[in-house]
């Protein structure tokens, strides 16, 4: 395979119009995007870690580049890019492999450098999600998000590679590369769903006390109750091992319905269900058990797949 080198023009945006004498403003301001990620691990995780760290990093190095884009200028660019892809693959493979691999992602970076060459760096780019694809891909919960996170990949680099063309259809609005860094922010936060949903950004497995009835009818449940249910209060359904399903037929209140295995732990759940809806509510995953709770409970609470309910029959306000 011959060598894969950086277009010639690649430094050459099209939108280089200044804003309070800074070069490149649009390209050069839109890196805020990829800094909002960060914030959101911040306020959640209460403290620096390598993901949020990397994610500054990559915001500062971006900014850099885009205000004086050479093959120079770029290497801090590309060290972000390709440390961050590392970083998240680490929440996956063993802590000896990711360092190996991080300094082999800064290597490709000065490979590029000195000869001109993208194969390697194209390569562990391109491993990376293609290795998260392969661990998870047998979780149907989990498998929408990565379809998602696999299809903006390859749209951050058509946005890239056309920058042009996209400046000119837009009437030289905004630029394949100001709208490489939006998408960038909802890559950033599709990923970092992935971690949380697959309980990786280092949250120990928690417990969640629901206090409520166990439906005597499963047909009924919760159906003609008007009153919403208090913050820790729900309705249990013990339901037949396998792929199970509820809907909202003659429910008044929006719900949180939360699939369960044997033992009491989440294994998939359906968020803000809409009152009054016949559509079947499913997931991929075989439950034997299903609690109704109040809307917003699961984001409230934070609760993961891996969580365990603790369910203690009372009756219901």
């Amino acid at each position: 395979m011959d060598k894969i080198n950086l277009p010639n023009n690649y430094h050459n945006f099209s939108d280089k119009r200044s804003i309070l004498g800074l070069p490149n403003a649009m390209n050069v301001g839109s890196n805020l995007f990829i800094l909002l990620p960060a914030i959101y691990l911040l306020q959640k995780q209460k403290k620096m870690t390598l993901l949020s760290s990397h994610i500054i990093y990559l915001f500062l190095a971006s900014s850099y580049y885009h205000i004086n884009p050479t093959n120079k200028s770029i290497v801090p660019d590309m060290v972000g890019v390709v440390t961050l892809n590392i970083v998240v693959l680490s929440y996956f493979i063993d802590p000896y492999i990711f360092i190996m691999l991080y300094v082999l992602g800064i290597f490709s970076v000065f490979y590029w450098y000195k000869t001109n060459d993208l194969r390697l760096y194209i390569a562990i780019l391109l491993g990376c999600p293609l290795y998260i694809f392969y661990k998870l891909y047998d979780n149907k919960q989990i498998r929408p998000q990565l379809y998602t996170i696999i299809f903006i990949g390859v749209l951050l680099r058509v946005l890239e590679h056309n920058d042009s063309y996209i400046y000119k259809l837009s009437n030289q609005t905004i630029s394949g590369h100001t709208l490489k860094h939006i998408l960038a922010y909802v890559q950033l936060m599709n990923i970092i769903q992935l971690l949380e949903n697959t309980n990786n950004l280092k949250r120990p497995p928690q417990t969640y006390t629901i206090y409520g009835e166990v439906a005597k009818n499963k047909k009924r449940g919760l159906m003609n109750r008007k009153k919403p249910l208090q913050e820790n209060q729900g309705m249990l359904f013990q339901m037949n091992y396998g792929l199970n399903s509820m809907w909202m037929k003659d429910t008044y209140i929006p719900l949180d319905i939360i699939f369960l295995d044997e033992s009491m732990n989440i294994v998939g759940f359906i968020e803000n269900a809409q009152p009054l809806s016949e559509k079947s509510l499913q997931i991929q995953e075989k439950s034997a058990y299903i609690i109704e709770v109040s809307s917003g409970t699961i984001l409230r609470e934070d609760l993961r797949m891996g969580d365990t309910i603790t369910f203690i029959d009372s009756k219901l306000d």
